[in-house]
Formats: structure tokens, C-alpha cells, sequence
């Protein structure tokens, strides 16, 4: 969680005032919404080899 909240802050709030919180929430839910399922496992750290529910994900989401 903590990668993810590093590019958060990186691409939607560094070096910006919202105007509100919920325009922040808005720029930050349409951030994270536009990421690829391949960007997104990247940044959740799902891609490490290291991942500690790695083999549980390789059962139940193989790929198609």
C-alpha cells in the first residue's frame, strides 16, 4: 500500500492545492481507475517475486 500511495501523492497531489477534499479524492479515484491491471500489480509490488500471496494468486487467477 505504501507504493501505491507514493505515486498517489507523486501524480495527483504533489505540489498542488485541491480545491476540496472531495476534488482530491475525485483526481485521486480517476487516478487510480486509469491505471492498467499490468501498472496497477506493479505498483501494488503483486509483480515482485517476493509477493507473499504469490502462489495463492497464481491459482486463482490464471492467466487467460
Amino acid at each position: 500500500m505504501d507504493q501505491l500511495w507514493r505515486h498517489l501523492k507523486q501524480h495527483v497531489a504533489a505540489n498542488r492545492q485541491a480545491g476540496s477534499i472531495d476534488a482530491l479524492l475525485d483526481r485521486a479515484a480517476a487516478w487510480v481507475k486509469g491505471l492498467t491491471r499490468t501498472q496497477a500489480r506493479v505498483k501494488a509490488g503483486m509483480r515482485s517475486a517476493r509477493f507473499w500471496l504469490r502462489n495463492l494468486f497464481h491459482i486463482l487467477w490464471r492467466p487467460t
